[in-house]
């Protein structure tokens, strides 16, 4: 009996110890499957008092371990969210000193792997933040960045954003930046600013785009606004400096660089664009002490070195100026600036084969570099080889029917050889390019005021161009007061004519005082200027046989040419 009931019994007591395991399988597995719950917990703990990157690093470890321990399903998408929202995080603070210090943290480049690294792990985790895309396309845009993939995350980011303009707008930004097409990067500025209207970010990058796309006005409107968004951004008034500059606003542009100086002052670049407006403002005493400032903070730089030059030459320091080019071309040899300046030396010198010869072999490197054109057509006019000249400014023309200084230089080179009518017809074409330029409207004026041909001159349009010019120059420049005395004088308003000329003498420095006071005592006589220049060439005189010679005007017969008030030396090159 006792053996049956065992073989009766013994199916029950299984059944029973089989449910028994079952049971505390399912425990087990449950317990297995929450075993990172408790690390888990403590990240999420941490990470809502995280203030240092160590409590970022502990979020991150814990998250890992809680994950990598067992949890339920919804555990696990809580805890891959929190990994991937703490690795954004921890990049985001690696980027802070790439993207937040200027000049950036000397490490930038290994900041920036770790922080992509961050990056690509938190998009394993969640590819859903727009935020993680944004900085891999941010970080990517830098030297040595992939730019391929910068352009496909910006993409993404920018689908992913959705309602957050924010993202959105700064994302539009990127892949403008990052895009050859034209009318593409503005519409996605121009759609950036919509969401985001005074972003300074965005109205900087619109702003350079204008002024890369030779609109400077336009650019200025922007960087104006940026500046105005964000007072503490070095790189909006630097590049506000620059249009500035470009717009010939001197005054202005220089008070732009003075911010950046004062919000960056080891930024080495800002004193050489300060340099580079106070020299064109024709301020060089105080433009070499920016630069010799520039030259301290980076002494390899060629830019620096070969402004300075630029300034030493005009200071009369041709020595110095040999000097910054040869280190100049000491770390960057026959760097064509360098080699271009050093023919400006020569010709400055008096040794003008020398500079021929120079630039001549900077255009066998560079056959289609019209500057380096410009430059060989400026020595040849130097050295009085004016035919020379005004071929080479052919080829200027040829190549850019727009260049300003090819018309302004061809102009130049024709008045040299008595040709009037080819110098007018050059001067018209490079005032419809520069409008406000003072050096052609002096010039144009003077033709038209003082020469023979009494088709060609005209004497009220040569005071309402030379008006313009000594309203630009704020009757401050004795050349330019001179044009004004002598477009009067050929009107006949003698009283005016004086005025201008006595205020020419008082603006005249002391080398051309002479021939000023002569050119008033002209006018005082009531006899007008003629002017036809008859430069040698080659030790020849040049051709004139399409200029007329001098003549007087009819109420002033006793005037003869050698009679003739000389023009002052230091109007503009004719």
């Amino acid at each position: 009996m006792t053996r049956f009931f065992g073989n009766r019994a013994r199916p029950a007591c299984w059944a029973v110890v089989s449910l028994g395991m079952f049971f505390l399988a399912g425990v087990r597995a449950e317990a297995a499957e929450n075993e990172g719950q408790a690390d888990l917990d403590h990240a999420t703990e941490v990470k809502l008092g995280a203030e240092s990157l160590d409590d970022l690093n502990l979020v991150i470890n814990l998250s890992q371990s809680a994950i990598n321990r067992g949890l339920d399903a919804t555990n696990t998408d809580f805890a891959k969210k929190l990994l991937a929202s703490t690795l954004i995080q921890r990049a985001t603070a690696l980027c802070k000193p790439i993207f937040d210090q200027n000049p950036p943290d000397v490490r930038w480049n290994r900041l920036r792997q770790a922080a992509l690294i961050d990056l690509e792990r938190a998009n394993k985790n969640d590819s859903s933040s727009p935020e993680a895309y944004y900085l891999i396309s941010r970080l990517n845009s830098l030297p040595g960045g992939n730019r391929k993939q910068a352009l496909e995350a910006a993409g993404e980011a920018i689908k992913l954003a959705g309602s957050d303009d924010r993202v959105r707008a700064k994302s539009l930004v990127l892949r403008a930046n990052l895009t050859d097409d034209k009318d593409k990067q503005l519409a996605d500025y121009n759609e950036a600013l919509k969401l985001e209207p005074n972003e300074a970010e965005s109205l900087r990058a619109r702003g350079v785009y204008y002024l890369l796309q030779d609109k400077p006005e336009l650019a200025l409107k922007d960087l104006e606004a940026a500046v105005k968004a964000d007072p503490k951004q070095v790189d909006s008034f630097e590049a506000e400096g620059l249009v500035l500059t470009i717009l010939k606003k001197y005054d202005e542009a220089i008070a732009a660089f003075d911010k950046v100086i004062e919000l960056a002052p080891e930024a080495s670049v800002a004193y050489l664009h300060r340099a580079r407006a106070r020299f064109a403002k024709g301020d060089a005493k105080k433009a070499l002490e920016d630069l010799n400032k520039a030259a301290e903070m980076d002494s390899d730089n060629a830019g620096v070195l070969l402004l300075r030059a630029r300034v030493h030459q005009q200071l009369g320091d041709v020595k110095e100026a040999q000097a910054d080019i040869e280190d100049a071309l000491k770390d960057h040899p026959g760097a064509s600036q360098a080699v271009g300046l050093q023919a400006i030396l020569a010709a400055g010198n008096g040794d003008f084969q020398q500079a021929i010869n120079d630039v001549q072999e900077l255009r066998k490197i560079a056959p289609d570099n019209v500057q380096l054109t410009l430059q060989l057509a400026s020595v040849y006019t130097l050295a009085k080889q004016f035919r020379h000249a005004i071929e080479t400014y052919n080829d200027v023309l040829t190549a850019d029917n727009k260049n300003f200084a090819g018309y302004r230089g061809r102009g130049d080179a024709y008045l040299s050889i008595g040709k009037q009518a080819e110098a007018l017809s050059n001067y018209e074409e490079a005032l419809k390019l520069e409008p406000e330029d003072t050096g052609i409207l002096n010039n144009l004026a003077w033709v038209l005021c003082t020469s023979p041909d009494d088709k060609l001159r005209d004497g009220k349009r040569a005071i309402e161009l030379a008006k313009k010019a000594c309203d630009l120059t704020e009757n401050k420049q004795a050349h330019i007061l001179s044009t004004m005395a002598a477009a009067y004088a050929e009107t006949g308003d003698w009283e005016n004519a004086i005025k201008w000329s006595k205020m020419a003498v008082e603006a005249g420095a002391p080398d051309v005082k002479a021939e000023l006071e002569k050119e008033l005592k002209s006018y005082e006589d009531k006899k007008p200027t003629r002017e036809l220049q008859n430069e040698p060439e080659d030790g020849k005189p040049a051709k004139t046989d399409e200029a007329k010679p001098a003549e007087t005007k009819p109420d002033d017969k006793s005037a003869k040419p050698d009679d003739k008030p000389a023009k002052p030396d230091d109007k503009p090159a004719k």
